[in-house]
């Protein structure tokens, strides 16, 4: 089984923060703008009209492939690996909110793949010197059904993580969820996942 927990890099400092104040060059024909995301600026037609134009970012990016679909905050970036057969999505941004999404082959119990994952983290953290409170059953719901979990509560060097890992056994695929954040970001980290577990497929 493969397990990526070199990427569960925590403790993490700081806090969600706004990317510092960005330049990009628009170009307009033979015109040159240099704007900011969110900072309205004065376009200026060929035919001399001035429009105020304002550069957002979108509020969630799309991803649809290897047997899964979900949407998610344009705030976390996400990264692709493939190895022995198995896909391994990771969703990260510049706050504690951290999402693992691995993708086994339809033949693969998906029940039996978290309870190595949630096995794998208790050692990880464990063997880091954190406290792991005894797991509990929890249900959330994702993509419009009810699923079973587990959550973890870990405390390392003063900071308390939050762990909930889910089993998805659907027709393309077994996939496994890992939902981890810092308990005091915890209104961050229902916005970021809210968004991923009601469009799951």
């Amino acid at each position: 089984m493969l397990l990526m927990l070199g990427l569960l890099n925590w403790p993490r400092s700081g806090s969600a923060q706004e990317a510092s104040a960005e330049t990009f060059v628009l170009q307009v024909g033979r015109q040159v703008y240099r704007v900011q995301p969110g900072v309205p600026f004065v376009l200026t037609t060929p035919g001399g009209e001035r429009l105020e134009v304002v550069l957002r970012r979108p509020e969630g990016q799309h991803y649809e492939g290897d047997g899964v679909a979900f949407d998610y905050p344009a705030e976390l970036q996400l990264q692709r690996e493939a190895a022995d057969g198995v896909i391994t999505l990771t969703l990260e941004g510049t706050a504690s909110p951290f999402v693992l999404v691995q993708i086994y082959p339809p033949e693969a119990d998906a029940a039996t793949m978290q309870r190595e994952l949630v096995d794998a983290l208790q050692h990880e953290y464990t063997q880091r010197g954190a406290m792991v409170s005894g797991e509990a059953d929890i249900r959330q719901a994702i993509g419009g059904q009810e699923q079973d979990g587990k959550r973890l509560s870990v405390q390392l060097g003063g900071q308390m993580l939050v762990l909930e890992v889910y089993a998805l056994q659907k027709e393309e695929a077994a996939v496994v969820l890992l939902l981890q954040h810092d308990a005091e970001e915890a209104s961050l980290a229902r916005r970021y996942f809210g968004q991923l577990l009601q469009t799951l497929r």
